[in-house]
Order: C-alpha cells, then structure tokens, then sequence
C-alpha cells in the first residue's frame, strides 16, 4: 500500500465517523423543533413536516455525493497501483449482506412446524393404509 492509499482509508474512516455525527445532530435537531410547535396547530405541524423531509433528503443527498467523490478518487488510485484490490465501497456492502441472516419469527417457526407435523401424519396415514391393503383382513363373524 502505498501513501495515497492509506490517506484515502483514513478519509472514508474520517467522512464516515462526520457522516453518522452529522445524522445524530440532524435528529437532534428535528427533536428539538418538533416539540417547540404547539399541540393543537396542525398547519404548522404539516409545514414542520415537510421541512424535516426536505431536511433529510438534502443531507442523505450530500452524503451520497460526498461518498461518490471519496470512491471515485479510490478507485482511481487502485486502477493505477499494481495491486488488485477491490473498492472499499464494495466490500463493506458485500460484508452487510454476508452478516445480515435472516431471522426466522416465533410465528413462522410455528406454521413450520405445524406444516411438518402435517407432512409427517399424512406421510404415516398412507403407510397405514398400504400396509392394511397388503395386510390379511379379518371378517367380521356374526354369532
């Protein structure tokens, strides 16, 4: 690794650890006007909404951009070093779907295993009726 790469990894660490402060002031600050408008005024409730949109999107927008720019210059200087290494960008996506499992609800852990008990009867159901076919039958004597 030579010294622009490291600086680079340094400046996503850097534009990372801004980013999440700039969302955690940003909450802070839509806490903050949510609760100076009074109770019973909706007008302004309505208008404090759609700023607080607007709010969000504009910094969600910068974010992006800014991670856009910091990528780009990185992928300059990998497709320029000798080494063949990927983006950041694409292993830390790659990384987040890897470790987020799937988590199965205490509800479809149950219609599974109601579904499987299901199986599980008719599958003994059918082997009951073939042995009963294959069986000898016994007649009913009337005395």
């Amino acid at each position: 690794m030579d010294m622009n790469e490291e600086t680079i990894y340094e400046d996503i660490d850097d534009l990372l650890k801004r980013h999440r402060q700039e969302k955690k002031d940003l909450q802070a600050k839509i806490q903050s006007l949510k609760k100076s408008i009074p109770k019973g005024d909706k007008k302004k409730k309505k208008e404090l909404t759609d700023e607080i949109a607007q709010l969000e999107r504009d910094l969600e927008d910068r974010h992006t951009r800014e991670l856009k720019e910091v990528k780009g210059t990185e992928v300059e200087l990998i497709g320029n070093s000798d080494t063949c290494s990927e983006s950041i960008g694409d292993n830390i996506n790659e990384n987040l779907t890897e470790k987020v499992p799937t988590k199965v609800s205490r509800a479809q852990k149950r219609r599974e295993k109601k579904e499987h008990e299901a199986r599980e009867r008719e599958k003994r159901i059918l082997e009951q009726a073939e042995k009963n076919r294959e069986g000898p039958r016994m007649e009913i004597v009337y005395i």
